[in-house]
Parts: C-alpha cells; sequence; structure tokens
C-alpha cells in the first residue's frame, strides 16, 4: 500500500464508511509494517488531529495518549497516523472475520484457553424459606410464595413475576434473591415491570411486594435498570455504601467487590446517587464514581463501555489490563494471576462476548505487550 492509498483508506476509517475488506487492508499493512513506507507530512496534521478525536484523546493527558495508541513500539515518531489508524486494539468482529485467522498459532499457550467458553444465561433464585431453585433456560420452572401461590416464571433467560403478585398485602415479609455465577447472566422483570439485567457474578434482592411509599432492592455486582416509572414509589436500589433513587428511568450499576470505584451510569431520565453526606444528580449520559475520597461525577461518559456487556460485547475504553481481565475472569469463570512486571499501557477496542477466551486473549497479545500461560483454569498474564 503507498501513501495515497494509505491516506484514503485513513480518511474512509475516519467516516466510519470503510468495508470490512478495506478495514481488513489498514489491518494487515500494519502486521507487515515497514518504516521506510508511510510516514506523516507537516501539512497532514490536520488529518492527524481528526484521528486524535475520534480516538477520545480528551480523557488523557497529552503525554499519556501514545499509549493508549501504540500498541507496537515504532522508532520514528512521525508514524504516530499511520499506526493509530488500525491500532486502537483491532480486535473488533469485522477483522476478525475478515481474516478468519487463529490466534492461538501465536502462542501455543493459548490453545488451552479454548475450553474457556462464554457465559451462559444461568442463575440461582433463594426463596425467604431458603429454597434454592436453579435457573439455567433449559426448561421453565414456576417460583411460589410460602403461601403456594404462583407469583413468577422462568423461561430463558428471564425470570418474569406476576403484575399481580404486589397486591397481595400478605406477602410484604417475602424476599427474593437472584445470584449469577462467574459465567453466568440473568433476566429479571419486578413485580411493578421493572426489568433488570445482571451480569456474572452479581445478585439482587428484592420484595415480592414493594412497600406502599417506595420500592427497594439491593444488588452486588452489575446490573442495567430499565425502572417503571411511578411518581407516588420512588424506586431505590442499594449497591455497597450508596444508594441511587429514580422514579422511572434507565441506568447501571457497577459495584464489584474488587473494582475501586462503584459506578453509575445513567442513560434516561434523573437519578439521584447519595453516599454518607455526599448527593449527586445525574443527567442522562453521566457518571457518578465512588470511591475511597469520596463521590464525583463524570460528565464524559461512553455510554458503550458501560452498558456492553448487556448489549453482548466487552468494550475496553483505555483501561489497564488489570481491569480487562477482571472483566474476562468474571465471563470466562478463570482466576487471573500476575507474573513479573504488568504492562502499563491502556488498551480498548470491542469484541463479542460470544468468543471463546483463546480468541480473546489471542488479540491481546498481537498487541505485544503481554503475554498468557493456562494452568488449569487459572490465565497468568506476564509481559
Amino acid at each position: 500500500m503507498d501513501q495515497k492509498q494509505f491516506k484514503t483508506l485513513s480518511e474512509k476509517y475516519l467516516q466510519g464508511k470503510t468495508t470490512v475488506e478495506e478495514t481488513g487492508m489498514l489491518y494487515q499493512w500494519y502486521e507487515s509494517f515497514d518504516d521506510a513506507l508511510i510516514y506523516l507530512e507537516e501539512g497532514e496534521l490536520e488529518l492527524k488531529n481528526k484521528l486524535w478525536e475520534k480516538l477520545h484523546p480528551d480523557q488523557f493527558p497529552v503525554e499519556v495518549a501514545p499509549k493508549v495508541i501504540h500498541l507496537k513500539r515504532f522508532a520514528n515518531t512521525r508514524l504516530w497516523y499511520a499506526a493509530a489508524a488500525i491500532l486502537f486494539l483491532t480486535i473488533s468482529i469485522a477483522v476478525a472475520i475478515f481474516f478468519k485467522r487463529n490466534t492461538t498459532s501465536y502462542n501455543p499457550e493459548l490453545v488451552k484457553a479454548t475450553k474457556f467458553r462464554p457465559g451462559t444465561n444461568k442463575a440461582t433464585l433463594t426463596l425467604s424459606n431458603g429454597k434454592v431453585i436453579v435457573l439455567d433456560g433449559s426448561e421453565a420452572k414456576e417460583v411460589r410464595n410460602k403461601h403456594g401461590q404462583l407469583v413468577a416464571l422462568s423461561a430463558n433467560k428471564e425470570l418474569s413475576y406476576k403484575a399481580d403478585s404486589a397486591s397481595k398485602a400478605g406477602f410484604v415479609d417475602e424476599t427474593n434473591t437472584l445470584t449469577t455465577p462467574k459465567g453466568g447472566q440473568y433476566i429479571v422483570v419486578l413485580p411493578d415491570g421493572t426489568k433488570v439485567w445482571l451480569n456474572a457474578a452479581s445478585s439482587i434482592t428484592y420484595p415480592l411486594v414493594f412497600q406502599a411509599h417506595e420500592r427497594k432492592v439491593q444488588i452486588t455486582g452489575e446490573a442495567y435498570f430499565e425502572v417503571t416509572k411511578d411518581p407516588d414509589k420512588p424506586f431505590k436500589v442499594l449497591s455497597g455504601k450508596q444508594q441511587v433513587e429514580v422514579l422511572g428511568t434507565h441506568f447501571n450499576i457497577n459495584s464489584y467487590a474488587d473494582e475501586p470505584i462503584i459506578k453509575t451510569t445513567l442513560l434516561e431520565g434523573k437519578v439521584k446517587v447519595t453516599a454518607g453526606q455526599n448527593q449527586a444528580l445525574l443527567m442522562p449520559g453521566e457518571q457518578a464514581q465512588l470511591a475511597a475520597t469520596g463521590l464525583t461525577v463524570n460528565q464524559n461518559v461512553n455510554l458503550e463501555e458501560a452498558t456492553a456487556w448487556k448489549n453482548g460485547y466487552f468494550v475496553f475504553d483505555h483501561e489497564r489490563i488489570e481491569s480487562v481481565m477482571r472483566k474476562i475472569s468474571r465471563w470466562y469463570d478463570v482466576e487471573i494471576t500476575y507474573r513479573g512486571p504488568i504492562s502499563k499501557d491502556w488498551f480498548g477496542g470491542s469484541v463479542s462476548r460470544d468468543k471463546n477466551a483463546a480468541e480473546l486473549l489471542g488479540k491481546l497479545e498481537l498487541t505485544g505487550q503481554i503475554h498468557f500461560k493456562i494452568e488449569g483454569r487459572r490465565v497468568i498474564v506476564m509481559q
């Protein structure tokens, strides 16, 4: 590919108009990169800046940004443009399908990772009396209250409560807990019609009948909510050391115990986040972040990244390898350990959660920054 062809394809890439084949050409050119072939002239800085803007540079200092882009090392800094167009961790499905590349050929160890299958729709439901019902979508299952009355039905990937179950005043003291394991996910429709998606290694506890003045649930892990509107009964979610209050809205809460920050991301409506004496009122597109240092609001949020898991994707948006591997650990139900110094580079990109772990780990190895060793169900991360 000569300079003119590369510039034409890169401009199309910036406009989102490249075909799978054209994106593949860019990727293939990178794999056989020759420093002498492509470089930036000073007059092409405007195009360079547009490309930089597409990759969300405003979230990171200039001195950190090259590590987001340069997943391969270049001696010539004028090659920034050539690298950036195709280096945003090119693990998209389009490119993967185009090349049909067997990632395990790069590292024989990754052959062992093909046994790490992606998560499925599975969960357990714990009733007030301690009874546990296994939900795996293989057959419909009934859920009954302590009086033997049918209140919910589980089929496929969804547990749905009867809308009229909330009208039975005698069941106020009954709660159910839906729990997903590592490698599992599930959907529950609560008695008021609110729909909740549970990510892997998560749980939600809720009453069979909501109180007259409020609807309160408690979660661990990660959940996405589409809350049924009811101005007279605010919907409250307890997670960790915070409470989220809404009337009717769409939002995501990530509150895993092994994550340093509890993130509440609002997509629609308004929510109030309370943590101790601190409060934050979120508008659509904002994210509350609760860390050891306090509660803050991020107004520049990648909504696709926050809800990608619900839509069947991993989206890594400028993440350290430790963050990437925590997501992999939960979805593939594997243990992660580290050996030696760990890469401090940022990783980004997207890939379907339907892929087996070997494909995803292979794409990460293509960055040249990390390598993996597999021992049983343990993934060892090395430089």
